[in-house]
């Protein structure tokens, strides 16, 4: 289970889940807002978490990959 093809496939699919997010919070937003009950201030900090944690997280994909 821990082939090298199997932890590329990994790491892939979760550098595919950063870049997704990225793209699909923004259009999102309004209704996570209302579902949730989520304050200006809240959904500006998710807004702003996304790229933070992304940037964080996408050199370890590249690096391991």
């Amino acid at each position: 289970m821990s082939s090298p093809g199997f932890l590329v496939f990994l790491l892939s699919l979760g550098h595919f889940c950063t870049d997704f997010i990225q793209g699909a919070l923004p259009a999102l937003l309004p209704f996570l807002k209302d579902r949730f009950d989520l304050s200006y201030a809240v959904a500006g900090m998710l807004l702003m978490a996304a790229p933070l944690t992304s940037s964080v997280i996408q050199p370890f994909f590249g690096y391991f990959t």
